[in-house]
């Protein structure tokens, strides 16, 4: 499935939800520009949080809280302004509010390759321990290919073909999803994948 579904217990409207993004940039874009003023939006208001290392792959995030490094840059939106926090470790950032939603990803280069993704289950039962909220959320947000035209050095990993590189993220996301058990995938990648066919490929 690649559909995001709020759970019942902050689907209504006028409602302060809290979500937290255990991510890298790919998650900077997605929650730190315009996601609290497309909530207001719709008459509700959003407490929201980045834990963020630039290119964190699923597997530093384990190492980060394995080793309980001071590491991330927290990055938090409150009444629609962004607050700065640095050197801040996971569980600390887990436990700054009681999340109603969190999500996790892959490192933007990795994010088609299904093999990375196995200790997922891992960092989600260890944010699942440290969270306060008993009634969590998890969901997945599913990144974007790069443009053709992109030099990161990871694209090689899909013969730098965006379509390539397209296809083998939903491949390796749905693979995901039976793994774990997450039931919510925020579909970003489709979502930029279908807006270049209007907006052209310098959308990213």
């Amino acid at each position: 499935l690649f559909l995001f579904t709020v759970p019942a217990s902050v689907c209504c409207s006028a409602r302060l939800i809290k979500v937290l993004a255990v991510g890298n940039s790919f998650s900077q874009d997605a929650v730190e520009q315009n996601l609290y003023q497309l909530a207001e939006r719709q008459g509700d208001s959003l407490v929201i949080g980045n834990a963020y290392i630039g290119g964190c792959s699923i597997d530093r995030h384990v190492h980060e809280y394995k080793n309980h490094l001071a590491e991330y840059a927290f990055r938090k939106v409150v009444g629609g302004e962004r607050l700065d926090f640095q050197n801040r470790q996971l569980d600390e950032i887990i436990r700054d509010e009681p999340w109603d939603i969190i999500t996790f990803q892959q490192a933007s280069g990795l994010s088609g390759i299904a093999g990375s993704y196995k200790n997922l289950a891992e960092l989600m039962r260890h944010v699942r321990d440290v969270a306060t909220n008993p009634d969590v959320h998890f969901a997945f947000h599913e990144t974007w290919a790069y443009a053709e035209n992109a030099t990161h050095s990871d694209f090689s990993n899909y013969g730098k073909s965006q379509s390539h590189m397209y296809f083998r993220i939903r491949e390796a996301v749905h693979k995901v999803m039976a793994g774990t058990g997450l039931t919510s995938v925020i579909p970003s990648g489709i979502a930029v994948q279908r807006a270049r066919q209007i907006l052209g490929d310098t959308l990213n």
